[in-house]
């Protein structure tokens, strides 16, 4: 684990890959130990883990390739990860927009 954790502080990123469905995997574990140890204060982005999807392995070649990351995939999501994009399309869609005002009333409840 130190060599992972040694790149990880050098660089400040995390790219984690693997083919196996993203649900309890083994970048999961990865994530997870970078989030515990002392690495996590020198992380410049969020770690950004490539699975593939949540779903039994296709025997079709076709549809194996759809199901598993692929070269292209991997190296978009690189580049999204140094370029900070990743976080910014991150942050667009979780930031909802605030359209209402609250305003307490006199018995302390709260009319929206």
């Amino acid at each position: 684990m130190n060599p992972i954790l040694d790149d990880v502080s050098r660089t400040g990123r995390a790219l984690l890959v693997q083919e196996a469905p993203g649900h309890v995997g083994f970048t999961a574990e990865l994530a997870a130990r970078i989030m515990k140890s002392p690495t996590l204060y020198r992380l410049l982005a969020p770690i950004r883990r490539v699975s593939g999807l949540d779903i039994p392995i296709p025997y079709a070649p076709q549809l194996e390739r759809s199901a598993v990351p692929q070269v292209e995939g991997i190296v978009h999501a690189a580049e999204q990860l140094v370029k900070g994009e990743f976080l910014m399309a991150r942050l667009a869609i979780r930031m909802p927009k605030m359209s209402m005002t609250m305003t307490e009333g006199g018995d302390g409840s709260v009319a929206r």
